[in-house]
């Protein structure tokens, strides 16, 4: 009776008392993993645990757990990777090329022993870009990060800037150490072979070396001084290698500056400065609606430059106001004699043009001249730009809209409040960097973003034209997300001669 009901509840207590323990156990523990605490989580549970076989559920949630705690760890041991690295070379990003950096100099402060940074970038590699598309100019930046790995010491930090630009840091190296290791680089990126179509593509870099303590004590620093030994290095000649000295500072910045304040004026005088046009395609009706007018500079051995070379030494000069300028005439005075085959072209503005007093009457008077009509030009400013002084902006575009003109904003989305900057700008295109085009057929981030970006757009009563378009899969992409217009090298590349079709 009573005794044998006392004595069954004594043994269900008794038999409940570890399960009972076990889930407490689990309710104290699983915490830790919201706290990133994943190897103290996996140390209170013995992993020949995990091994045995399954004897009850509480194995089982334990062994899941263990599990889950596994996945945590590797997923954020991922993302910390990805968020240091370059995700198409492998090697470290400028972020953390910069947090190294600074740990270094301490220590070598510490210990007082010298090291090296080479600074340097690959010779004619936008020639690469141009001639045979950005997918090849990748392949041949993952097969020079490859070559670097190859070279350098596991002590030794090699990181991918952007672009073509690339570092690295050779702590506890002296001078000789630092030629010797540029020349072996130089040697071992002359091996690089790379084919594309009727192309052979060999790559060389311009090294440019400086040593610290000696030539800085801080990375901002030291990676200005290798700048300018790096292009003292161009100035000899492709493949070649500089150290930095102090007296390279100064006058290598002012000669830079007064050397493309030469040519650029020599060019504007000599009418020099000619234009290529990029085709925009309308993807719904697959017709090139209209071209992006980009500038190029002729130099007197025939050599093109594109204007990425001189555009900020033209600011510097206080030169961009006439390029702009030149440049709209030479858009406008193409189309008044080529209107039967481009209709509409999109010029560049610069954002201290946006602010001249005299622009708007600049380009009615250029209107009237050349007897155009308003609606064919589309003005491009940048959104950087465009926001650094927003109501000045908006003013000067609302009434170059009055006009009749039309306004496109570049480089949409790198900054940090582009979506409200939709609604304050007057523009009728959005330009959809192409940092969110690039990798769109593989990143989940980036489709949702150019995604939210059209449909924002569209309720805005806004086009959107995608840059960067290199292939049919990432045009399928877009049109699927309802972007209107496509520019990219897969719709076709700049050239004297506008290209009015487009055929895949």
């Amino acid at each position: 009776g009573l005794l044998g009901l006392i004595t069954s509840l004594v043994v269900l207590l008794l038999l409940m008392s570890k399960p009972v323990a076990r889930i407490v156990s689990l309710s104290q523990n699983l915490p830790l993993l919201s706290s990133n605490r994943h190897d103290d989580f996996k140390a209170k549970y013995p992993i020949e645990q995990e091994k045995a076989l399954l004897r009850d559920e509480l194995d089982l949630l334990e062994s899941t757990s263990l599990r889950l705690a596994d996945q945590l760890q590797k997923s954020e041991t991922e993302l910390i990777w990805q968020a240091e690295h370059d995700a198409l070379t492998g090697l470290k990003n400028r972020h953390r090329f910069r947090q190294d950096f600074k740990q270094i100099l301490k220590h070598s402060e510490r210990s007082n022993h010298e090291g090296a940074l080479l600074y340097f970038d690959l010779d004619q590699f936008k020639y690469v870009n141009d001639t045979s598309g950005h997918q090849t100019g990748d392949v041949l930046l993952k097969l020079v990060a490859d070559q670097i790995k190859k070279t350098i010491r596991t002590t030794d930090i090699c990181a991918r800037l952007g672009g073509d630009e690339f570092a690295l840091i050779l702590p506890e190296t002296g001078e000789d150490g630092a030629v010797k290791l540029a020349d072996k680089i130089q040697e071992t990126l002359a091996e690089i072979s790379l084919p594309s179509e009727e192309y052979v593509h060999r790559t060389s870099a311009s090294i440019g070396i400086v040593m610290f303590p000696r030539h800085g004590d801080n990375v901002e620093e030291l990676v200005s001084n290798g700048d300018i030994a790096m292009y003292h290095a161009k100035d000899n000649g492709r493949g070649n290698t500089y150290l930095f000295s102090e007296s390279n500072r100064t006058r290598e910045q002012i000669h830079q500056r007064l050397r493309w304040k030469d040519i650029i004026e020599s060019a504007l005088n000599e009418k020099r400065l000619i234009l290529y046009f990029q085709p925009i395609l309308d993807t719904r009706s697959n017709t090139i609606s209209h071209h992006e007018a980009l500038l190029r500079v002729v130099q007197d051995n025939g050599e093109i430059i594109p204007p990425g070379t001189f555009i900020a030494e033209a600011e510097q000069a206080g030169l961009i106001n006439l390029i702009d300028y030149h440049v709209l005439e030479l858009a406008l005075q193409y189309l008044s004699e080529n209107n039967h085959s481009v209709n509409k072209i999109a010029v560049n503005i610069s954002g201290k043009t946006i602010n001249d007093e005299n622009l708007v009457s600049h380009i009615i008077d250029l209107i009237s001249t050349y007897k155009v009509a308003p609606e064919s030009i589309i003005f491009e400013i940048t959104e950087t730009a465009a926001v650094a002084d927003i109501l000045v902006a908006s003013k000067i575009m609302k009434d170059i809209n009055s006009i009749g003109c039309q306004f496109a904003l570049d480089d949409f989305g790198i900054g940090f409040s582009s979506f409200y900057y939709l609604k304050q700008l007057p523009a009728q295109y959005i330009k959809i960097d192409g940092a969110f085009i690039r990798n769109i057929t593989s990143n989940l981030d980036d489709q949702l973003f150019v995604q939210a970006i059209s449909t924002v757009s569209a309720g805005l009563g806004k086009k959107t034209v995608a840059e960067f378009v290199e292939n049919e899969e990432a045009l399928d992409l877009i049109r699927k997300y309802g972007v209107d217009y496509a520019q990219g090298y897969h719709i076709g590349k700049p050239q004297a001669e506008p290209q009015t079709s487009y055929h895949k």
